[in-house]
């Protein structure tokens, strides 16, 4: 018996494998993972707003009590501030300690502020445009709300942010309060 060996043609026989290119691209494929892992890990850590200490909640931070009518809050560094109790207007089903309390809007208006008592840290969430008008009602109203000063709002762990829905050049930032130091100037 007698082997018959039968070539068969690869449609790839003809193409020259560019051995340099295919690493390349693999190397590039992993440093681009490495940055990006190293993104997110970044984005997880707090940001350090200038040398201050950033404050680290402790069960030292008192939750809301109906006892006299306040409630504490901590500042950045960890320094307690009396509020008066926002928490115990009238609140949306299943505000809490963990899910957070309304301080002032809501889900549908133009803003919409939670306190999140845990990390003593105030979201101000931002729906509509004008942005900068937005901002500035949210900021009177969450003024209103606590009754403090604007220096003291400045000292507050807050965030105000957007949606890329609302705004895609601003979103996904943290644009401040307008009257604090590194604020967003906002039109």
């Amino acid at each position: 018996m007698e082997a018959q060996c039968q070539l068969v043609q690869s449609p790839y026989l003809g193409m020259k494998l560019n051995i340099p290119l295919i690493f390349g691209g693999l190397a590039l494929l992993s440093v681009l993972l490495v940055v990006l892992f190293l993104v997110l890990d970044q984005s997880t850590a707090p940001e350090d707003p200038g040398g201050e200490i950033i404050f680290t909640p402790s069960p030292s931070v008192p939750l809301p009590s109906e006892n006299d009518g306040t409630l504490t809050v901590a500042l950045r560094d960890g320094t307690p501030i009396s509020v008066p109790n926002f928490t115990l207007e009238d609140q949306p089903e299943g505000a809490s300690a963990e899910n957070g309390y309304e301080v002032a809007g809501s889900g549908d208006s133009a803003y919409h502020i939670l306190y999140m008592p845990e990390d003593s840290y105030f979201l101000i969430s931002l729906y509509e445009e004008p942005l900068g008008e937005v901002r500035r009602r949210a900021e009177a109203e969450l003024r209103s709300t606590l009754r403090l000063s604007d220096a003291a709002l400045c000292s507050l762990n807050a965030e105000v942010l957007t949606t890329i829905d609302v705004n895609e050049q601003y979103s996904g930032q943290n644009l401040g309060l307008s009257f604090c130091a590194g604020s967003v100037v906002l039109p």
